[in-house]
């Protein structure tokens, strides 16, 4: 991992998963944890933003592990270009409807959505 992979959160992020990614893809078995810690506790690893040797201490590995492991969802890093795509369509997609109501002050726009109770409607 380089410097210029990201900012110092996300390079954090990242190293954080890959330390602890195994023990979650493939769990040790009970009462394993604290030697498989241990071993991970015993290898140099480079830090993710200065890049200089670092080791972490087992108690710190176990607080990465379970804080992964107890994660509601695990999530991609955040992309601004791809918002910035989305929010740009939507943009779009405003302003043409906006244009299409201008002058038309008696239209209104009914909304139907599909929920497993029915269809709902809304009128603007």
């Amino acid at each position: 991992m380089s410097k210029n992979d990201g900012t110092a959160p996300v390079r954090w992020g990242a190293f954080r998963f890959a330390v602890v990614g195994k023990l979650l893809v493939s769990p040790p078995k009970r009462g394993e944890l604290q030697d498989a810690l241990a071993q991970l506790a015993e290898q140099v690893w480079e830090h993710p933003v200065t890049g200089e040797p670092r080791r972490f201490a087992v108690a710190t590995l176990e607080r990465w592990y379970y804080q992964a492991r107890n994660a509601h969802r695990m999530t991609l890093p955040y992309s601004p270009y791809q918002n910035g795509k989305q929010e740009a369509f939507w943009n779009q997609v405003e302003n043409r409807f906006l244009a299409m109501l201008e002058g038309c002050r008696e239209l209104s726009l009914q909304l139907r959505f599909a929920t497993p109770g029915g269809i709902f409607a809304m009128s603007i």
